[in-house]
């Protein structure tokens, strides 16, 4: 319904603004000219222009298909680059500018992320849930060392990953992730 929108994509897994060159980008979408949605497939605006995503060399509208995974299942914007988890990878999109807008570099494979909002940002690093532990970026990504790491991993109720939120608190330089537990009785975050 935005005057003058053509070619906006209307199925998306995930909406982010870039933090560069304010590209509205879509993660997770339809093609243009299909409205079926390719789980894999990254397509940005104009910049600065939410309602052209036509693709010309008018336009620095693009795309661009993640090859490793079968579905994106977040993103996150950071300072420089904006972080996409697919379901066995994480990818950094990062604005280079010029003719090709974005650059697409691969991070780290045979890595998850536990859920949608599981990862967060605490002073320019990365932290997130996985299925086999906590992980942080700082340039490569690591194991985040934890002494309650196991515990944590036995107690949540994976059925609702989904349901998984990270915060965090920059005044202690602490991240904090809210889960349903395996004695929740509601399916609902009853524990951090």
């Amino acid at each position: 319904t935005l005057a003058g929108a053509a070619t906006t994509p209307t199925e998306n897994i995930k909406v982010l603004m870039s933090p560069k060159a304010r590209h509205a980008v879509a993660f997770g979408t339809n093609p243009v000219g299909s409205s079926t949605l390719d789980r894999m497939l990254i397509r940005w605006s104009d910049d600065e222009n939410l309602a052209v995503w036509t693709i010309n060399t008018t336009t620095k509208a693009g795309q661009r298909r993640l090859t490793r995974g079968s579905t994106i299942i977040t993103a996150l914007s950071t300072r420089e680059s904006i972080l996409v988890w697919t379901d066995t990878s994480l990818y950094a999109l990062t604005w280079i500018g010029g003719e090709f807008v974005f650059s697409l570099d691969l991070l780290a494979e045979q890595i998850q992320i536990a859920g949608y909002n599981a990862a967060g940002v605490l002073n320019d690093s990365v932290y997130w849930l996985g299925y086999s532990g906590f992980y942080v970026y700082r340039g490569d990504v690591r194991d985040l060392p934890c002494a309650v790491q196991d515990y944590i991993l036995k107690d949540v109720d994976w059925d609702y990953a989904d349901k998984i939120s990270c915060g965090s608190n920059s005044g202690f330089h602490e991240v904090i992730w809210f889960y349903v537990s395996t004695s929740s009785s509601d399916g609902e975050p009853d524990k951090y």
